[in-house]
Formats: C-alpha cells, structure tokens, sequence
C-alpha cells in the first residue's frame, strides 16, 4: 500500500472584514502546488466551506471578470509558472482563490471557527481549519494562516 498525499498546498488564507472590523466577509485563500504535484483544472474542483451552522459546495466562477457569489468562488493565478495564466494551477503557479462569505450568509465573527475543504477531481481533499482572533481591531485585513 502507498500513501497518497495531495498536489495542492494551501500556503496562506487572509480575510477581508468589513468596514467596521466586525466579521470577515472575504477568504482570499493562496495556493500552489506540492513539489512534484501533477497540475490541477479548477473548473473541475469542489470547494466546502463550513462553519458551525452550515456548509456550503462551490464550484469555479467561469467569468473571470464576475465577483464571487454565494454558490461560486473566484480563482485569479497572481503568479504565472510557465505558459498563460489560466483555471489550471500549474507548477511555479500561485493561484487565490476568493470565497464570499457574505453572499454565503456565513460570515466569520471573532472566536468563531470556519472550515474550507478543496476537494480536486483526483487526489486528496486539503482541509485547512481557520479561527478567528477575539478582535479585530482596525485592520481591515486578517492573517488567519499561517
């Protein structure tokens, strides 16, 4: 038997909270590929995002101009590896990927726990825990890993 590890890397996820520093509003969750890790088609990936109340499966925002929606993430690569930047993550790639989690209606108060699963075609499912802190403070802007 052999251990099947995942392609994909989740190297960090910041959120965007709203005017006042209430909630989170935003994930802008920034991945790349695993060393050695085979490329990746976004347009067949599955993402879950769950909180203490609800989840939600969402799938690629086709329209690369449109925002994302309560049933559609946003993928933009900010770093091309090789070729054009495109919906599949490849090597030398770094890709964000945008969940709104406002149209969700599962915005993320402080000292309160979300779950996002990336769940590609083929290979393991990336599963990343993300808590947030008890304040926000002023930042409109919140490291929530590493």
């Amino acid at each position: 038997t052999s251990e099947v590890a995942s392609n994909l890397k989740i190297s960090s996820v910041v959120g965007t909270t709203d005017g006042s520093s209430i909630r989170v509003q935003k994930l802008n969750v920034t991945l790349e590929l695993a060393a050695g890790g085979s490329s990746i088609d976004f347009s067949k990936v599955v993402i879950k995002y769950i909180n203490e109340s609800s989840t939600t499966v969402l799938g690629l925002q086709a329209d690369p101009s449109a925002l994302a929606t309560g049933s559609l993430f946003n993928y933009t690569e900010v770093r091309v590896g090789s070729g054009t930047a495109n919906n599949v993550l490849q090597s030398g790639d770094l890709a964000v990927v945008t969940l709104d989690l406002t149209q969700m209606s599962q915005e993320l108060y402080p000292r309160k726990k979300g779950t996002i699963q990336v769940i590609p075609e083929s290979g393991t499912m990336v599963i990343k825990d993300v808590v947030a802190p008890s304040t926000y403070g002023d930042n409109t802007q919140i490291q929530l890993f590493p």
